[in-house]
């Protein structure tokens, strides 16, 4: 019996030896990478994707003025400064959105003004946001942004402008991006 328990262990030693030679990194070095096989075939066609919400595929058109760096004198009624940004709307179901980004100065305050309010128009009407911005500070230049948005316009030409104005009865000198830093007046056409 004692003869048959040694067998066995040697048998078990050799063997596990063997293996632990088999499984070591002393192998050899791997070969190099063979040429890329054949293609296979094309699998079958996905599904066909939704139909997009508006199906018309319009895409949205951007126009860009040019240099701002102008002003005008203005009071209480609202008066246009700087250069226009002339659009052309080329689709009948979209609108304008208006974005404006600039310096602007505000100088020569008559002695009772209290502000300065700046504002998008289109041909000289405000948009559906009514959007504004008073600045109470003379002879400061003011980093501001407006938006606007302007619906159920026909194609056609439109005129886009930022108008001031003062608080009733007073007047002043406004400029846009004075000193000529980059302010702009985008518009989107859209859906």
């Amino acid at each position: 019996m004692k003869n048959a328990f040694l067998k066995t262990k040697l048998f078990l030693m050799v063997l596990s030896a063997m293996l632990a030679m088999s499984c070591s990194v002393e192998d050899g070095e791997d070969g190099a990478i063979g040429p890329q096989g054949p293609q296979g075939e094309q699998g079958p066609a996905g599904p066909e994707g939704a139909q997009g919400e508006d199906g018309q595929g319009i895409p949205d058109i951007y126009t860009s003025s040019g240099q701002l760096n102008a002003g005008s004198d203005i009071t209480d009624a609202p008066t246009p400064v700087g250069p226009a940004l002339t659009v052309e709307k080329i689709y009948d179901d979209t609108h304008l959105e208006v974005f404006f980004n600039s310096n602007v100065y505000a100088t020569n305050w008559s002695p009772g003004i209290s502000f300065v309010e700046f504002q998008i128009r289109l041909d000289g009407a405000i948009g559906i946001t009514d959007n504004s911005i008073p600045i109470g500070v003379e002879d400061t230049d003011i980093s501001i942004a407006l938006f606007e948005v302007f619906q159920g316009l026909p194609v056609g030409s439109y005129s886009i402008q930022i108008y001031a104005r003062t608080n009733p009865g007073e007047s002043a000198r406004a400029a846009l991006d004075p000193g000529g830093f980059g302010g702009r007046i985008t518009a989107k056409e859209t859906l």
